[in-house]
């Protein structure tokens, strides 16, 4: 298990008004994702311009000037458009599992994946 770093990003040459334009990312099983309750105490007055249950999708939009979205601290970072924007807090990060099948534990091609993957969401 790697615990990621998520932050909320936006092009910082838009001029934000009072009511700011959020991205956020669809419902979880009926629930709100962690994100979005977050977003919606930081900026109460924001409205929604975009949803998606891809974070891609949302920090290509994030990108275009269409609001702020909350992305995993690589993905927004990676795109050089976007600033991380401080709120105060940093918002809820996220657990990141990998599974597979206990009898596959020690085939070497397997291990040195787990092994490759972890390392780098730990960077």
């Amino acid at each position: 298990m790697s615990r990621r770093a998520w932050w909320a990003f936006a092009v910082m040459s838009v001029t934000w008004g009072a009511s700011y334009l959020l991205i956020k990312i669809g419902i979880e099983g009926g629930v709100p994702a962690p994100d979005v309750a977050w977003l919606r105490r930081k900026l109460p007055k924001g409205r929604i311009a975009f949803g998606s249950n891809s974070r891609e999708a949302q920090a290509r939009m994030c990108a275009a000037g269409i609001g702020l979205a909350v992305l995993p601290a690589p993905l927004g970072d990676a795109m050089p458009e976007l600033e991380a924007v401080d709120l105060g807090d940093p918002p809820p990060g996220r657990d990141v599992w990998v599974g597979f099948h206990q009898d596959l534990r020690r085939v070497g091609r397997l291990r040195a994946l787990v092994d490759e993957t972890i390392a780098a969401l730990a960077r």
